[in-house]
C-alpha cells in the first residue's frame, strides 16, 4: 500500500506541468464556452460580467463606453506554484490615454479588505512585471466617486503609477490577443484577451493562507471586474505541497491496513 501511495504522489508530480496554461493570449486551454464565458471545471475562481454592447453612450458600470470599455470575464487559477490570470474584454490593449483610456493593471488584494498589495503591469516600461504596492499614492484611481472603495473619494484603484512600487523580478509573464469575435450574446462584437502567470514565490510568505481578490479595469475605471478564487492562497513550492499529499496518503494507507486487520 505504501508503494502505491508513493507511486501516486510521483505520478501527480509528473502530471502537474501538463495541467498548466501556455501564456500566449490564446485562452483555448482554459476551456471557455464562447457563448456563456463559463470556463472549464478546474478553474479556481472566475467572474462573468454583464455582456454590454453599443457605442460610447452605453452603460457598463460604473461608467459608460459600451463594448469598447466592457470587462466581460476574469479567470483565476493556481497550478502548482504558479498563479494564472485570464481576461476577456472589449477594451483594446493597445489603447492609450491619447486616444481614449489605457488599460489598467491586474491588482491583487490579499485579505479581501479592498486595498491592494501587488499589481501586474499591463502597460509601460514595466509591462509584464509584478510590483509591490507600498502606499496609497502608488496607485492611479478611476474617475468615479462613491464606489465604496477605501481610497480617496471612494474611487476604485485601477493601476500602479509609472516609477512607483518596488519592481519584483521573477517568473511572471503577460500576453494579449485579439481582436476576435464569436463570444458572448453579441457575437459580432470585437473582443481582446489577456493571459498572465505569476510565480507564487514572489509574494511575501505572510500572505500564505489568506483569501485574495484579483481586479482589472481600464484606467478610467468605466468597468471594474473582480474575481476571487474559492481556495486560499498557499505560496509553497510544489514539492512541499506534494510532501503534504504524501503524508495524507500514508495516513489513509494506515487506516485502510488497520481496517483490514480488524476485519
Amino acid at each position: 500500500m505504501l508503494t502505491r501511495t508513493l507511486v501516486a504522489v510521483f505520478a501527480a508530480l509528473v502530471a502537474l506541468p501538463a495541467s498548466a496554461y501556455t501564456v500566449d493570449g490564446n485562452l483555448t486551454d482554459w476551456g471557455i464556452n464562447p457563448s456563456t464565458y463559463i470556463p472549464g471545471s478546474q478553474i479556481k475562481g472566475y467572474t462573468i460580467d454583464k455582456d454590454s454592447t453599443g457605442g460610447s453612450g452605453a452603460y457598463v458600470n460604473p461608467g459608460w463606453g459600451g463594448q469598447a470599455y466592457d470587462a466581460e470575464a476574469l479567470y483565476v487559477d493556481v497550478v502548482g506554484s504558479t498563479l494564472y490570470l485570464a481576461l476577456i474584454t472589449g477594451h483594446n490593449p493597445a489603447m492609450t490615454n491619447a486616444n481614449g483610456w489605457a488599460p489598467g493593471d491586474f491588482l491583487i488584494d490579499f485579505g479581501r479588505d479592498g486595498t491592494f498589495e501587488y499589481g501586474l503591469k499591463t502597460t509601460g516600461a514595466n509591462k509584464g512585471s509584478l510590483l509591490k504596492i507600498n502606499k496609497e499614492s502608488d496607485l492611479n484611481l478611476g474617475l468615479f466617486n462613491n464606489q465604496g472603495a477605501p481610497y480617496p473619494g471612494g474611487r476604485n484603484a485601477v493601476s500602479i503609477k509609472e516609477n512607483k512600487g518596488a519592481l519584483i523580478l521573477g517568473n511572471s509573464s503577460l500576453a494579449t490577443s485579439g481582436p476576435f469575435t464569436g463570444y458572448g450574446f453579441y457575437t459580432n462584437d470585437v473582443h481582446y484577451a489577456y493571459e498572465a502567470s505569476i510565480d507564487l514565490k514572489l509574494f511575501d510568505p505572510k500572505y500564505s493562507g489568506l483569501a485574495f481578490d484579483v481586479q482589472w479595469a481600464m484606467q478610467c475605471g468605466n468597468d471594474i471586474i473582480t474575481a476571487d478564487p474559492i481556495a486560499g492562497f498557499v505560496p509553497e513550492p510544489t514539492s512541499l505541497a506534494l510532501l503534504g499529499l504524501a503524508l495524507v496518503g500514508l495516513g489513509v494507507s494506515r487506516r485502510r491496513c488497520n481496517r483490514v486487520a480488524l476485519a
